[in-house]
């Protein structure tokens, strides 16, 4: 396996990932992902871990929301990923850079701004393990 392929299955497994991740979201309601959000995000917000119903129902409510969108960002991934990425379609290299670049900084920039390090942890880990693929990929769409 080349060096292109590999970084191309790589980021095919994080789109992949991106994917399962929002559909986690979307369809765990009252389950693992709401106890981790409770830990981690209910004292950031709320200042407690049990919060009220209305409260939880709104969060169930953003995550059904989240979720989808979470999991349609993966599905781009895997198709660009899949197709023009593989045919080294400069367009598909700048998307996901582009789009994932603008991702970061927006969503980062409310995560330290609201103080949520959780969300910023984990979009840090997540735009690195995007981020790389296309850093040692980007000469192959040159020209």
């Amino acid at each position: 396996m080349g060096t292109f392929t590999f970084w191309q299955k790589w980021l095919l497994v994080v789109s992949y990932v991106i994917t399962a991740m929002g559909l986690i979201i979307a369809f765990s309601t009252l389950t693992l992902f709401f106890d981790v959000s409770d830990k981690l995000y209910n004292p950031i917000f709320w200042g407690t871990k049990n919060i009220t119903a209305e409260t939880a129902r709104y969060q169930i409510w953003n995550f059904g929301v989240l979720g989808p969108i979470i999991a349609g960002w993966g599905i781009f991934y895997v198709f660009i990923v899949r197709h023009p990425f593989v045919k080294k379609e400069p367009w598909a290299w700048n998307c996901l850079f582009l789009g994932t670049i603008v991702w970061f900084i927006i969503d980062n920039g409310y995560s330290v701004y609201y103080l949520v390090y959780p969300n910023i942890v984990l979009n840090t880990v997540l735009c690195t393990a995007i981020l790389v693929p296309l850093l040692f990929t980007r000469k192959e769409f040159n020209g």
